[in-house]
C-alpha cells in the first residue's frame, strides 16, 4: 500500500508538462536499506526526450534529499520545502492546468469562477455555500495576481512559483468544501453550460493534489527513512519499445475449448 501510494504520487508529479505525446511511467523498487525509482516517457523520436527526463530526476532527487535530514524539522517546514521543489518542477504543468498557458479558446478561470460565483449567490446560502462563495474570491484575485506578474516580467521564476504556490493553496482550500461537488454538478451545473462545472471540479481537485502529493512525502517520511535514500534512474527506451508487435493467427478449437474446466 506503503509503495503504491509513493508510485501514484511521483506518477502524477512525473507529468511536468501538458504534451500529450509524452507520457511518463514510474516504477518503484525497494531494496534493503535504499529504494530506486525508475521512470520513463512514451515520447517516440524526441530528441528533447532526454531533458525532459533529466528535468523529472533532477525534480525526483531534490524531493528526496529533502527527506534526507538528520535532524528533521517541523511537518510544515519540510512541506514548505517541498511544495518548492514541487512547483518549480511542474510550473509549466501547473500554469496549462490553471489556464495560464495552452488555453485555446477556453475560458479563463477567473471569467468561469466569476460566472459560478453569481449563481451561487442566487441560492439560499448555507454554510457551505458562503464558505465557497469567500473562497471563490480569494482564488480569484490570486489568478488576477499571477495574469499581472506574467505581464510584468514573466522571466521572474522565483515571484512567480510564490503566487502559484498560494493558488494551489486555494485550489485546495476549495477541494474541501464537503459539498462541492454537489454544488457544482448538481446545483450550478444545470443552470451554466454543465461542461464548466464539470472541468472546473476537476481542475480544482488536479490543482489541490499538488499539495496533498505534498503531504504525502512528508507523511511517509517520518514513518519510512528509507525514503532518504532513494535514487533515481531515468530510463530511455528505444524505438523498438514503441512498435507494435506482429499480430498473431489465433485459431479457435472448439474441442479444445470444451476440454478446458470452467471455474465455479
Amino acid at each position: 500500500m506503503v509503495w503504491k501510494l509513493l508510485t501514484s504520487t511521483l506518477a502524477f508529479l512525473s507529468s511536468i508538462r501538458d504534451d500529450a505525446m509524452r507520457v511518463t511511467s514510474v516504477c518503484v523498487e525497494k531494496k534493503k536499506s535504499s529504494v530506486v525509482v525508475m521512470v520513463t516517457t512514451s515520447a517516440k523520436d524526441s530528441h528533447n526526450s532526454p531533458s525532459y527526463l533529466g528535468a523529472v530526476k533532477e525534480g525526483f532527487d531534490k524531493i528526496f534529499r529533502s527527506l534526507n535530514r538528520e535532524t528533521p524539522g517541523s511537518y510544515e517546514k519540510l512541506h514548505s520545502q517541498i511544495i518548492s521543489i514541487v512547483i518549480s518542477m511542474c510550473r509549466s504543468r501547473i500554469m496549462s492546468r490553471a489556464r495560464f498557458i495552452r488555453r485555446g479558446q477556453r475560458q479563463g478561470f477567473d471569467t468561469i469562477l466569476e460566472k459560478v460565483k453569481g449563481e451561487i449567490a442566487r441560492f439560499t446560502m448555507n454554510e457551505d455555500k458562503r464558505e465557497n462563495m469567500r473562497l471563490t474570491q480569494v482564488l480569484i484575485s490570486r489568478l488576477d495576481d499571477v495574469q499581472i506578474s506574467l505581464a510584468k516580467d514573466p522571466s521572474n521564476t522565483s515571484a512567480l512559483d510564490k503566487k502559484l504556490e498560494l493558488i494551489i493553496n486555494a485550489f485546495g482550500d476549495i477541494s474541501r468544501v464537503s459539498s462541492l461537488s454537489a454544488m457544482l454538478l448538481q446545483d450550478i451545473g444545470p443552470r451554466m453550460e454543465p461542461e464548466l462545472c464539470s472541468c472546473l471540479l476537476n481542475t480544482v481537485n488536479k490543482l489541490a493534489h499538488y499539495e496533498i502529493c505534498a503531504w504525502t512525502f512528508v507523511k511517509l517520511s517520518r514513518t519510512y527513512s528509507i525514503l532518504g535514500h532513494t535514487s533515481t534512474i531515468p530510463v530511455r527506451l528505444d524505438e523498438t519499445a514503441f512498435g507494435k508487435p506482429p499480430a498473431e493467427t489465433i485459431v479457435f478449437k472448439l474441442e479444445e475449448h470444451l476440454k478446458t474446466p470452467r471455474k465455479k
